[in-house]
């Protein structure tokens, strides 16, 4: 049985890396390590999370999941200090995302629908699929989409997915243009963007095991199929596992007991 809930305002990033040209290793310590604390630690962020493709599409590619109270965080004194105050690290590895893809992005609050959902409990089996529409009339859009999935994942979510939860959101240009625009990606090649609303649907998963039993099939297709049969247009997607997640609790938490012990 499907039910509701909500989300945060969001900041998604995604991009390939070349292993030929980049240290994966250094890269991931520095993402996990030093990047995902230093952005929990600003005002308004509240959780990050990292995730890898699972290959469908012959890309190496990363994603990351900023979630935030506000999508006026995505533009604040702290958050911008920080973006044109990069860290060695940062500058190192941030370029090494080619045809990079960076969307500020505010939801409605409106429920999205969920199967399973009171939080995921380990971090085992977690995936994540991106779809990115091309839109006209983003707000009507928005809630065609919304109302598509919550009907898909309530009539063919198969048994083997434990949990699921669907996002919404809209791409803020404005905000969006704001960190862009920072050193932090002074030598980031971003990909080049089509005019128009974008909305950014997520969908959250946990499996039973692998998941090559339903997403090398055809059921994460079939969302694909479902939407553009409606005439919707999605212009990227891909299939994601989770490499790790971070609340600002444990952040915080971590600080204090250095300070504690120090």
């Amino acid at each position: 049985m499907a039910s509701i809930t909500d989300t945060n305002d969001m900041l998604i990033l995604w991009g390939e890396v070349d292993p030929n040209t980049t240290d994966e290793n250094a890269l991931n310590d520095w993402w996990t390590n030093e990047h995902l604390p230093e952005r929990l630690r600003l005002p308004g962020f509240v959780r990050a999370r990292r995730y890898y493709s699972l290959g469908s599409h012959g890309k190496r590619e990363y994603l990351a999941w900023y979630e935030v109270n506000d999508i006026q965080d995505l533009s604040s004194e702290e958050y911008l200090y920080a973006l044109n105050h990069p860290t060695p690290r940062t500058q190192q590895f941030m370029p090494c995302l080619s045809t990079m893809n960076r969307s500020a992005c505010r939801t409605d609050r409106h429920p999205h629908a969920y199967v399973g959902w009171n939080g995921l409990q380990n971090s085992e089996h977690q995936y994540l699929i991106l779809l990115v529409l091309n839109l006209e009339t983003s707000r009507d859009s928005q809630q065609a989409i919304t109302t598509l999935l919550e009907q898909y994942v309530q009539k063919d979510t198969p048994p083997s997915i434990e949990k699921l939860r669907v996002h919404i959101a809209i791409k803020d240009s404005a905000i969006t243009a704001a960190g862009t625009a920072s050193k932090s990606y002074n030598d980031v090649l971003f990909k080049p963007q089509r005019s128009g609303d974008k909305i950014i649907a997520l969908v959250e998963l946990q499996l039973q095991s692998s998941p090559r039993a339903i997403l090398d099939l055809k059921w994460a297709q079939n969302i694909i199929s479902t939407i553009e049969a409606t005439g919707l247009q999605v212009e990227h997607s891909n299939t994601y596992e989770l490499l790790c997640s971070m609340d600002r609790s444990d952040v915080v938490v971590e600080a204090d007991a250095s300070s504690a012990t120090g």
